[in-house]
């Protein structure tokens, strides 16, 4: 691929421009393929939507955006129109933002657009709207590259981005960051065929879904991280509801937190798989990695660790029976797991804290396990070594008494 350097060179070299400046525009034939939009009045257009509208429908564009803040008049900054464009930035998304000055969408996306409508290296920020306030996919299917959604608001749906209807966007290397919705404060997804590569999604937050809320959707989400999210409801790094079966590939769910499942919620006859994925450090009321209601996920090759609540690392209510598949769950306090799962073997699920007085297994701390302590006095590590610190002493007797009596 050309740099912008060789291609705004092309561009002016002989004076053979590919267009014009937008003075001389309006007599001109549109069907060249490259138009250049920046704010200081040297280039073809000062708006993106004035570039936009100038398209001819038959002619693919490309439209190179040049440094600066980007508004609009209208109610979203950027339309696509159903228009085929590569919409991108010269210098990438830190230096080219596209600005809904917290009072209206950044972008809508409805007219049936295929993966032919790119978004690359932009920076979509204050955006403001019932719905997708960063951007709302209504009716396509965009690849969105090299992307940042930042501090967008929605007061309904997807802070930073919402899919829905017969949508199929793919996203790649973005970041969603400080993004806030009702439902899905980084992103909503209620659409199919979703694809979401290599994105971070970071201190977003909502009643519902603090990073991601899929609905009835089968999106795929891989090397993906949702870290440091918020909901004050439900899902704090994800939430899966009404039938959600999306896959979750290779990513990391870690410090995000929720009244119910502080990393992810599961309900409503929601079967996600999470393969590879790890699932470490959230915190809820209830199910500190992962509440499940209703719902079967499937966890194959996860790691599940150090979440925290007053019911478990996982907990699993109303006729759900996740499946575990060369899983480690560990760490998680009070209890690694609560409630029913199938295990098809392969896992790690390690003796809960409140338990691990019972040596021999049978579901209660008694004078069974203290004998068997006893009988390991002096020993360099083990089972019965119950603090960890390399000898069995006192200071083990010390916790087992205190668990005295039957597991939990």
């Amino acid at each position: 691929m050309k740099t912008f350097s060789e291609k705004l060179i092309k561009f002016v070299a002989g004076g053979l421009c590919s267009i014009g400046m937008y003075a001389g525009l309006s007599g001109m034939n549109t069907g060249y393929s490259t138009l250049v939009v920046g704010g200081n009045g040297q280039d073809n257009f000062n708006s993106i939507q004035e570039a936009i509208n100038y398209i001819d429908w038959s002619n693919p564009t490309e439209i190179i955006i040049l440094p600066g803040t980007y508004h609009d008049i209208h109610q979203q900054v950027i339309d696509t129109k159903g228009l085929v464009i590569w919409l991108h930035s010269s210098d990438g998304p830190d230096v080219t933002f596209i600005d809904g000055q917290n009072l209206k969408r950044c972008v809508f996306v409805r007219f049936q657009e295929t993966s032919s409508t790119i978004f690359e290296g932009l920076t979509f920020i204050n955006g403001y709207a019932q719905h997708g306030a960063g951007m709302w996919v209504a009716n396509g299917s965009p690849q969105v590259l090299d992307c940042v959604f930042k501090n967008n608001v929605s007061y309904g749906f997807g802070g930073g981005m919402y899919v829905n209807a017969s949508s199929s966007p793919t996203v790649t290397n973005c970041s969603f960051i400080n993004n806030s919705a009702l439902d899905g404060g980084g992103l909503k997804n209620a659409s199919n065929g979703t694809t979401f590569l290599n994105c971070m999604f970071t201190q977003n937050s909502a009643e519902n879904g603090g990073a991601i809320q899929n609905y009835a959707s089968t999106g795929t989400y891989t090397d993906c991280s949702m870290t440091g999210n918020t909901a004050s409801e439900t899902g704090g790094g994800v939430h899966n509801i009404f039938g959600t079966t999306s896959q979750f590939v290779n990513c990391i769910i870690d410090f995000n937190s929720a009244q119910i499942g502080g990393g992810v919620r599961n309900e409503s006859l929601s079967n996600p798989v999470f393969t590879s994925t790890i699932i470490n450090s959230n915190s809820a009321t209830i199910g500190g990695g992962i509440e499940n209601e209703n719902s079967s996920p499937e966890f194959i090759s996860c790691e599940v660790k150090l979440n925290t609540d007053t019911v478990g690392g996982m907990a699993s209510f109303l006729k759900s029976n996740p499946v575990l598949i060369d899983s480690n769950f560990c760490q998680n306090t009070p209890v690694n797991i609560s409630g029913p799962f199938t295990d098809l073997g392969g896992n790690t699920i390690c003796i809960d804290a409140s338990c691990e007085s019972d040596l021999n297994g049978d579901g209660f701390v008694d004078i069974h396990d203290l004998l068997q302590l006893v009988s390991a006095w002096g020993n360099l590590g083990g089972p019965e070594d119950i603090n960890q610190d390399g000898v069995v002493d006192l200071a083990d007797i010390l916790i087992m008494i205190p668990n005295w009596g039957s597991c939990p």
